[in-house]
């Protein structure tokens, strides 16, 4: 494994650590997000409904992410690579937008979410270099012609 992958795997692990800490710290700001009416009227049903529905999608976001790191450092599949690239960029325009509203509501969950964007945006690179290239390179199948 190159050093680039090996790295990307590692930056992307301590990510995906961060992200249940700041999700952790800025859970009460999101489920008011996610619900405003069951604050508004104060629906502990709701509430509880929405809490639930957030942990299911943050449980399954989280298995996503490590199916595409497993398969992108250990099984070298380069469509995960672009996958994990794609949700990457489709999904940090939304993280930016929220920056402002969660540094006002818990600056510590705002400096863990752009070091955890930062991160990422280093391990992006890592697999997308040079040096990484040859890994995902398919290799050829039968016996090897000097």
């Amino acid at each position: 494994m190159p050093r680039s992958v090996w790295w990307f795997e590692k930056l992307i692990w301590a990510t995906l650590l961060l992200g249940p800490v700041i999700a952790w710290l800025d859970w009460d700001r999101l489920l008011r997000k996610a619900a405003p009416k069951a604050y508004l009227y104060r629906d502990p049903i709701a509430a509880k409904a929405a809490s639930f529905s957030m942990t299911v999608i943050a449980i399954v976001t989280l298995l996503v992410m490590l199916l595409l790191v497993w398969l992108i450092a250990r099984r070298r599949m380069n469509w995960a690579r672009w996958i994990f690239a794609a949700l990457f960029v489709l999904g940090a325009p939304f993280a930016l937008m929220g920056y402002p509203e969660m540094f006002s509501a818990n600056p510590a969950a705002g400096a863990l979410s752009v070091a955890q964007l930062v991160m990422q945006i280093a391990a992006l690179a890592l697999v997308f270099s040079p040096s990484a290239r040859p890994w995902f390179a398919r290799t050829a199948v039968g016996p090897r012609t000097t």
